[in-house]
């Protein structure tokens, strides 16, 4: 019948019918995607690939408050525009005001004042973040050579939400999941070089830099299966991580997020653990399955995994986690690309449920400010009028 299974941050995860119908169009999804990337794979159709990358492109830069960050960044850029750049306050008014624009990224203010001179400048700004996050995205998953599984996955497990609410980050993210390839090659002077790039984006991709020794790690893959598996021990004992909170706080740029009401949150409900658990199972099956080639990807998903267990809803550790844990739409689809038998591609089949309710999770949570998607032809855009937020 049909019947609410359990909740995620107050919110109900779904109706049993509903998830069935879900798990099946999913189990679809999946391998559609493993038919397509071989076909992809054997005839090498770019054109096909690259437009399905230009019409992510135009989703993405063309929306409109979706997404609960989108009004803080449009109003701040639009202030940034008109006010700093646009000759109101004038270069001297940059310095006087530097406590207001220190917490900026360098690209943030670059492209700003790049686009200034435009109208709706914020527009132009998020615009080039897309193009710039979409490009890396497209040479990340074009390197592994799994192009359609990556865009399903995308999907598929509620990244898609974190992307359009992320709008600094989510470019370095596309830029840490291209740089994966310089991990793998061993070469430590161009991982280094995109991850202070990714840096311009967002200083938090500096974590980023102790993920490359990971490369020299060559442990059991049941060993990071255990570590996941403890997590998730750890995760429905309730062990409080407040103060390793407090010492990320201290960081420099991080120091004025001490007192947000959202550092400070815990998530403890049945619905947000089922959650963390369904990550906890995907990171396993993409750990067992990696190619010795590739074992690196294994250690980066672990540790995602233990930070966002380590996180309990923290927003600061929830934003380092990010990165880590979604590199399994590249570890999952590495492993998915090597299944060559009807057998494994059913096992995939059932592990597509466990993406779903990892989806379900992030739409239960009013999916990041991202519902309804709104674009900028809508009234709302054209009398500037923003919906009230819930986060």
């Amino acid at each position: 019948g049909s019947r609410t299974v359990g909740t995620l941050h107050g919110g109900p995860i779904n109706n049993s019918s509903t998830i069935r119908k879900n798990v099946v169009g999913n189990m679809k999804y999946i391998v559609d995607g493993y038919e397509c990337n071989i076909v992809i794979e054997k005839k090498n159709n770019k054109k096909y690939i690259i437009w399905a990358y230009v019409l992510f492109f135009l989703l993405t830069a063309l929306r409109y408050d979706t997404g609960n960050d989108y009004q803080g960044y449009y109003t701040s850029l639009d202030y940034i525009c008109g006010y700093l750049f646009n000759g109101t306050g004038g270069f001297r008014t940059i310095w006087d005001n530097y406590l207001l624009i220190s917490d900026n990224e360098p690209m943030y203010l670059i492209l700003a004042y790049v686009f200034h001179w435009l109208p709706y400048p914020a527009l132009f700004v998020i615009g080039a973040y897309t193009a710039i996050s979409v490009f890396f995205f497209y040479k990340a998953f074009d390197e592994y050579k799994v192009h359609s599984i990556a865009f399903i996955l995308f999907f598929a497990s509620g990244f898609l939400f974190w992307y359009w609410d992320l709008i600094r980050q989510s470019v370095a993210i596309a830029i840490f999941f291209y740089s994966l390839k310089y991990i793998r090659d061993g070469s430590l002077w161009r991982y280094v070089a995109l991850i202070l790039f990714a840096m311009l984006f967002h200083y938090s991709a500096i974590f980023l830099l102790l993920f490359y020794p990971l490369r020299y790690v060559k442990l059991n893959k049941w060993i990071y299966v255990g570590v996941i598996m403890a997590s998730v021990v750890v995760l429905f004992a309730g062990y409080s991580f407040d103060n390793i909170f407090d010492v990320i706080g201290d960081l420099p740029f991080y120091d004025s997020y001490e007192n947000d009401k959202r550092i400070g949150t815990h998530y403890e409900g049945f619905g947000y653990k089922l959650r963390l658990t369904c990550y906890a199972l995907v990171a396993v099956v993409a750990v067992l399955r990696s190619p010795k080639t590739d074992a690196y990807l294994k250690g980066i998903v672990t540790i995602g995994v233990v930070l966002l267990v380590m996180s309990q809803g923290n927003l600061l550790v929830d934003r380092i986690a990010v990165y880590p844990y979604y590199a399994v739409i590249i570890a999952f689809g590495v492993a998915i690309k090597k299944s060559r038998n009807i057998y494994a591609v059913a096992g995939w089949m059932l592990v597509a449920a466990l993406f779903v309710l990892q989806g379900k999770s992030v739409l239960d949570k009013a999916d990041r400010g991202c519902s309804p998607y709104n674009t900028v032809f809508s009234d709302d855009f054209a009398h500037g009028r923003f919906k009230e937020k819930d986060y």
